[in-house]
């Protein structure tokens, strides 16, 4: 499971790296983002095969919510699971989405020791998200949710939840509002190899949302 994440890096590298074509909204950086904040998402861009960046409430609300109801923000969804439950499925299909970051926290379930991971080939990387619309008769908010798996075996013995990550030559195939088949599009979310991802352990400064700075990331020994 994924509840903390980072998003440092300039603008300028992102729109090289995501090869964007359209920039909607953009965001200052951040070392500690938290469910209910915006983050910064790529989607397909008004030309097919083409990326946009935009900003998104982390917190998925379905389309359907009804505004007198409580609603509960779901920050990530079972990739194994979310093309058929009632919350995801129809964003499953149709509204797919990047999630950029450098990196993200975990926490060790019996020790609680907070770990940084990032991956070893890409200072950047994109995580799988669902993303909606949910419209009242005073506003519309975008929101997203990150897909997890069940881990690899290195990542199991810190968490027995992890993101998914996708590869560069599946982002397109992820994103295009043609892709509907559910059987193509699950073969995607395959999980990274254990060579892939660096585990770093990292002092319990970062428990705190409100901490935001760069002391988030710093390993510990």
């Amino acid at each position: 499971m994924c509840a903390r994440f980072s998003l440092y890096a300039n603008h300028k590298t992102v729109i090289k790296l995501f090869q964007l074509s359209q920039i909607k909204h953009t965001l200052a950086p951040s070392y500690n983002i938290a469910p209910s904040q915006q983050i910064q998402v790529v989607i397909e861009g008004d030309e097919p095969a083409s990326r946009a960046l935009t900003t998104m409430r982390w917190g998925l609300i379905p389309a359907w919510q009804q505004p007198d109801k409580p609603i509960r923000m779901n920050h990530c969804a079972r990739s194994e699971t979310a093309d058929v439950k009632p919350t995801f499925k129809s964003a499953f299909k149709r509204s797919r989405c990047l999630i950029l970051a450098n990196g993200f926290y975990e926490w060790h379930e019996t020790t609680k020791q907070p770990y940084y991971i990032t991956h070893r080939n890409q200072e950047i990387f994109a995580m799988a998200g669902l993303w909606e619309t949910w419209r009242t008769k005073a506003s519309e908010i975008l929101s997203c949710c990150i897909l997890t798996q069940n881990p690899n075996p290195a990542f199991g013995v810190y968490h027995d939840r992890m993101p998914v990550i996708l590869p560069p030559a599946h982002f397109d195939d992820w994103l295009s509002k043609n892709s509907h088949d559910t059987n193509a599009l699950k073969e995607l979310l395959m999980p990274l190899t254990e060579n892939q991802l660096i585990v770093t352990p990292i002092s319990k400064f970062v428990n705190s949302w409100k901490n935001d700075s760069s002391e988030c990331i710093q390993p510990v020994t």
